[in-house]
């Protein structure tokens, strides 16, 4: 494993620690207004919105991706970046994409919440074969004060299609 891979694991688990350790209230049932983020992404996707995308993670929030020459990136800027390609390839190719998500585990507690879970991409080019992909993400989200809710950490990792159930 790479040092950088390394380094990354051991920050989301970290950071996952750290949160779980917040509050004992945690295990609270969360509120359905959650499920409104990844309702949001998946119409980002289908519309190839990369507005839409940053309303729904904070100014400030980190994302870590598999690709182990990626650093860490803070802010809506960086994350955005991270999306713009495959939005921008999609447009050029005429192809539509789709994204679902599985999640597997999710608590709250007050503003803060995690998800653990799975997710499927599917791009549907013009021509040739629909192409599928899989993976498993961890997030941490937090409520604003106008009751929406944002990434604050969003982490990912390759998983195999047949891993998502949904």
């Amino acid at each position: 494993m790479s040092i950088l891979k390394s380094y990354c694991n051991f920050v989301l688990l970290s950071l996952l620690f750290l949160f779980i350790g917040i509050s004992p209230a945690f295990g609270q049932k969360a509120p359905k207004s959650v499920d409104k983020v990844y309702e949001q992404f998946s119409k980002a996707y289908e519309q190839l919105n990369l507005s839409m995308v940053a309303a729904l993670y904070h100014k400030e929030a980190y994302y870590l991706t598999p690709n182990p020459e990626d650093s860490i990136r803070k802010g809506i800027g960086n994350i955005i970046d991270s999306f713009r390609g495959t939005f921008e390839s999609a447009q050029k190719r005429g192809s539509s994409l789709k994204i679902s998500f599985d999640i597997v585990e999710r608590e709250t507690s007050g503003n803060m919440a995690y998800d653990v879970g799975y997710y499927k991409f599917e791009a549907f080019p013009n021509e040739g074969k629909p192409f599928k992909s899989a993976g498993k993400f961890v997030t941490i989200l937090r409520k604003k004060s106008d009751g929406r809710w944002q990434f604050v950490v969003d982490a990912f990792s390759d998983a195999p299609v047949t891993a998502f159930k949904q």
